[in-house]
């Protein structure tokens, strides 16, 4: 790539990140009581199932063992924002060609609230260990949970 597609790149990265963190807020200011009540709970059971996602990875040593690390360009949506603002959780971003979390220390969010990006993607090195490990169940079991938790998060949001 040229330095001008790079920075091309770069620039609509952060234009998307930002149009994103912006929607977040909007979607988050805008919530009614009894919706923020009843998000809260979805957002607190989502967030007990990735621990739960959490507690597997380290258990099986996910990720742990690779070279390399699949979490690149990740650009969470306004969805994932708006669930950031309402557990008053603010990030530190790294916008460095990198996932916009990751830091030289590991990820900047808390391990029970990464974007659902995170969660819906494993590499298939990864899927297969969990297999060998007779773990992939109980991953795929707590994965539908959790994207079906950000999904109703999702419907409050949007109405």
């Amino acid at each position: 790539m040229t330095k001008e597609s790079l920075l091309f790149r770069d620039l609509d990265r952060y234009h998307r990140m930002f149009r994103n963190i912006n929607l977040g807020k909007e979607l988050h200011y805008q919530i009614g009581v009894p919706s923020y009540i009843n998000i809260q709970v979805l957002i607190e059971k989502y967030r007990n199932c990735q621990l739960k996602l959490r507690e597997l990875f380290e258990e099986a040593e996910v990720c742990k063992r690779c070279a390399t690390f699949c979490c690149n360009n990740t650009i969470p949506n306004e969805i994932d924002f708006a669930i950031f603002f309402l557990s008053n959780i603010n990030p530190e971003i790294n916008l460095d060609g990198k996932c916009a979390f990751l830091l030289p220390k590991g990820c900047s969010l808390p391990g029970d609230l990464r974007p659902n990006i995170c969660l819906r993607y494993l590499c298939s090195e990864e899927k297969d260990r969990l297999k060998e490990l007779d773990k992939f169940e109980q991953f795929d079991k707590l994965q539908k949970e959790a994207d079906s938790l950000f999904h109703e998060i999702e419907s409050i949001l949007r109405t």
